[in-house]
C-alpha cells in the first residue's frame, strides 16, 4: 500500500513541475504587452 501511495505522490509532483515549466516557457515566449513598452519608452524618451 505504501509503495502505491508513494508512486501516486511522485506522479502528482511530476505533473505540478511539468505544469510550472510549461507555464514559464509560455510566459517567456509571449511578447510583453504593448502598453508596457509604450510606458517604458515614454519614460526613457519624454
Amino acid at each position: 500500500m505504501s509503495k502505491h501511495f508513494n508512486e501516486h505522490i511522485g506522479n502528482e509532483e511530476d505533473e505540478v513541475l511539468r505544469a510550472l515549466l510549461t507555464r514559464e516557457r509560455v510566459e517567456l515566449l509571449k511578447p510583453p504587452p504593448k502598453p508596457l513598452i509604450y510606458e517604458l519608452t515614454s519614460e526613457l524618451f519624454p
